[in-house]
């Protein structure tokens, strides 16, 4: 079988814990595969003028994290309707030709209702025993599902 060569779409910059643990997961989970993620949040000390390395000043970024980072999802005008996508830390590594999509994020956000090329990893945690029923639907289309305990992968099968 092909090595997997995941993209993942996450909240990777920031100090919330959806970004904290993103960070670690993708951090660890770097040792095992090639992995580059698009990020979609900015965090306090996000440099605009520099678009090629914009979280430098993020006390928590390391070298790991700028070979990990791919791209910066940005909302024109704050309107998810007119967002784009730039490359960022290409310094590090870009060429990537992914073969496995991997999606962490909270519940309905955008990311889980875009069209991907490969298979779809849906990573999702939720403190709550049922998802929202269009969220839950969506989520029937992906390839994978993943949870972090156990509880929530029994409430979810339910």
């Amino acid at each position: 079988m092909k090595q997997p060569k995941v993209f993942a779409h996450a909240s990777y910059i920031g100090t919330t814990g959806y970004n904290n643990h993103t960070r670690e997961f993708f951090r660890h989970l770097s040792k095992y595969l090639d992995i580059k993620v698009r990020n979609y949040t900015v965090g306090s000390k996000w440099d605009e003028s520099s678009l090629e390395e914009p979280h430098n000043n993020e006390p928590y970024l390391t070298d790991i994290d700028k070979n990990i980072l791919h791209q910066q999802t940005l909302l024109q005008g704050g309107s998810e309707q007119n967002r784009f996508e730039t490359k960022i830390y290409p310094n590090y590594g870009q060429d990537f030709n992914h073969n496995v999509n991997l999606i962490l994020s909270e519940t309905n956000h955008y990311y889980f209702y875009e069209g991907y090329n490969g298979p779809k990893i849906g990573y999702n945690v939720w403190e709550s025993t049922v998802q929202p029923k269009g969220f839950f639907n969506q989520w029937k289309e992906f390839d994978q599902l993943w949870v972090p305990s156990k509880w929530q992968a029994e409430c979810t099968i339910k």
